[in-house]
């Protein structure tokens, strides 16, 4: 199934149902929704099925995520999967917490906006900013705790809030146990030396990554790259 409708009705392994009510956008990896799953609004993410052809261990993936709402988020801070979809024509979804009003995505700090010659989004003063670096800090060292690694971490995985420096850290379908790799790679400028090499990703790589997100959030160019590069975020 490439693509559900709105008015779409599914059910998940916890017995719960979900209903489609708006598109909300597409990746590389699936689609995202809105739903309404218990009586609250919620999102869904349902995979491309061309996207589970490509994992090299599809099931594993599946109760990996399993397995993941069933520990629970590491902290409140991660819009942490918390329902999962039954396989339906060789895809499936996980449910996760909408994103509130008043967030906006990393990148948006990151890009420049020719027409109003502002950044697309701007912290609201040097406080929000720093506290937006330590929650995300914070966030990565509660999970490290936990024995999870992220695995794929970069300029799309956080929801900031510019007034206070909120974090909310999303996609976190990917986020496994110590050992466990699914081949994820990452996205290139962020991937630590060891993973572009062909090496598996850790919590060591994660740091390698944090340390770039962090750097660009503070001073928005790359740490790597030159003073006359201009890269897409």
């Amino acid at each position: 199934m490439a693509e559900l409708k709105v008015g779409y009705k599914g059910r998940t392994i916890y017995n719960s149902t979900f209903t489609i009510l708006e598109f909300l956008g597409g990746g590389g990896q699936g689609n995202v929704y809105r739903v309404e799953c218990g009586g609250k609004e919620m999102a869904l993410k349902w995979y491309h099925k061309s996207t589970i052809d490509k994992m090299k261990n599809p099931q594993e993936f599946y109760e990996n995520l399993k397995a993941n709402i069933k520990k629970g988020a590491p902290t409140k801070n991660f819009l942490w999967p918390e329902e999962l979809s039954d396989w339906i024509d060789g895809s499936f979804g996980y449910i996760m917490p909408l994103r509130p009003k008043g967030f906006e995505e990393l990148t948006r700090f990151l890009l420049w906006d020719p027409k109003t010659r502002r950044m697309k989004a701007s912290f609201a003063n040097i406080t929000a900013r720093c506290n937006a670096a330590i929650n995300i800090i914070e966030g990565f060292r509660a999970l490290h705790n936990d024995g999870y690694s992220y695995q794929d971490l970069n300029n799309g995985n956080f929801f900031i809030d510019p007034q206070n420096g909120d974090v909310l850290i999303c996609d976190n379908d990917n986020v496994s146990e110590r050992g466990v790799n699914f081949g994820i790679a990452g996205k290139q400028r962020y991937m630590a030396p060891e993973v572009v090499l062909g090496g598996a990703p850790d919590k060591r790589s994660d740091r390698f990554s944090l340390a770039v997100i962090l750097f660009r959030m503070l001073f928005i160019e790359h740490p790597l790259e030159g003073k006359y590069s201009t890269p897409p975020a």
